[in-house]
């Protein structure tokens, strides 16, 4: 099955979805039935594939279906499995002369380690999509690895920092004039600087508290 194929095949993962304000806007489930009979399809898809002669233009359908399958278990919270795929998905994405390809699987990537509390790799994967994208060619991706930086470090706690890189999201996104994403960045922007006001609320209070 080509490519094109395939993507008509499964269901765009989407349906099966929400970004949850109480959860940092982290990608979540609001079907996990329907995750599951996707993950499943996904997988006797890539079982086929996995079996017929290697070929050079069955690298884009591996890279779709381990793609596919990271992301659908990322939402399902399952992040090894998730990060599992995922690497696949990068090994076969260096193989390609695309940057703009390699960028979007480290996205990816980056989420699942996010999604496992491994920020540290998470924002590794972000930083170099940050640098591939740091250019005219491809700068069109850029806001989205400051988006994922900065959504990263607000987990973190580091909201000055994160607040820098969604402030500079949000400017390339207003030059886009893409209204979802800037909706996007201003969501992320107002739930950071309310986290850090509520931490700077707390410090002042046990300031207070030890004064007495």
């Amino acid at each position: 099955m080509h490519l094109y194929g395939m993507k008509e095949t499964l269901p765009n993962l989407s349906l099966f979805t929400r970004f949850d304000p109480d959860r940092y806007y982290r990608e979540v489930a609001t079907d996990r039935a329907g995750l599951e009979r996707a993950i499943r399809l996904a997988k006797k898809l890539l079982y086929n594939i996995e079996r017929q002669p290697e070929r050079e233009e069955n690298k884009k359908v591996l890279l779709f279906l381990n793609s596919y399958l990271g992301n659908a278990y990322r939402v399902l919270d399952q992040p090894e499995p998730a990060i599992r795929y995922l690497t696949i998905a990068e090994k076969i994405a260096r193989q390609f002369n695309n940057p703009a390809l390699l960028a979007r699987t480290l996205i990816r990537l980056g989420e699942a380690y996010k999604y496992g509390d491994q920020h540290d790799k998470a924002l590794a994967c972000f930083q170099e999509v940050k640098d591939l994208t740091d250019c005219e060619e491809l700068y069109f991706y850029h806001d989205f690895a400051l988006q994922h930086i900065g959504k990263c470090l607000m987990e973190l706690g580091r909201y000055d920092e994160a607040l820098d890189h969604f402030h500079k999201a949000l400017a390339l996104r207003k030059q886009k004039e893409k209204q979802e994403l800037i909706r996007s960045t201003e969501l992320a922007l107002k739930l950071a600087q309310k986290l850090k006001e509520q931490e700077e609320m707390e410090e002042c209070v046990e300031v207070e508290q030890t004064r007495k």
